[in-house]
């Protein structure tokens, strides 16, 4: 008797990105408020960039992130929107964000890999 393959589930909306996102494995400098810290980066793309944060930061809330442009060996600040928050650690926060502004195809590259 065959044994019978249960059928892949479709993705929902939720996992279906509008843009590749790239692991990252590195840590940039950040700004949200009066707080600053080290993020470690977890994600990149286009559209905007994982991280855990030290600071729980509220969905639409702000932060200044300094991503390191290895082309030009410069630092690029970047304005981000967060949109979910989930903890982490006891002591850290899952930041999933949108750029204010999302990158270019250039400025994507220059900042990979992170």
């Amino acid at each position: 008797m065959a044994k019978r393959k249960t059928p892949m589930p479709l993705p929902t909306a939720a996992d279906r990105r509008a843009v590749v996102r790239h692991p990252c494995n590195g840590e940039a400098p950040f700004r949200a408020g009066d707080r600053c810290g080290t993020a470690r980066l977890r994600d990149l793309s286009a559209g905007g960039i994982g991280m855990v944060l030290p600071h729980r930061v509220a969905p639409g809330g702000i932060v200044t992130v300094e991503l390191r442009d290895r082309v030009h060996h410069s630092l690029r600040l970047k304005l981000v929107q967060v949109v979910h928050v989930a903890p982490h650690t006891d002591d850290s926060w899952l930041i999933g964000s949108a750029f204010t502004k999302p990158l270019s195809e250039e400025e994507l590259h220059a900042v990979l890999p992170c």
